[in-house]
């Protein structure tokens, strides 16, 4: 696999609004999503758990380099 083909991860974050009670999430180079209340929370919470986890392998391989 060339670097050329994989994917690059997104470094600008995506901004959240409320309209007409549902939450729309709009992201970088035009993603958007409209959610319910309850869809948001759970994405919220599953977006917030994804990170923790990414940043806990990030710290564990910078502890390896040491």
């Amino acid at each position: 696999m060339t670097a050329s083909s994989l994917i690059q991860p997104e470094s600008e974050p995506g901004t959240a609004s409320a309209e007409a009670g549902f939450v729309v999430l709009e992201g970088p180079g035009g993603i958007a999503a409209t959610m319910t209340v309850q869809a948001a929370e759970l994405t919220a919470l599953s977006l917030h758990r994804a990170a923790m986890a990414a940043a806990d392998g990030l710290q564990r391989e910078s502890d390896k380099v040491k």
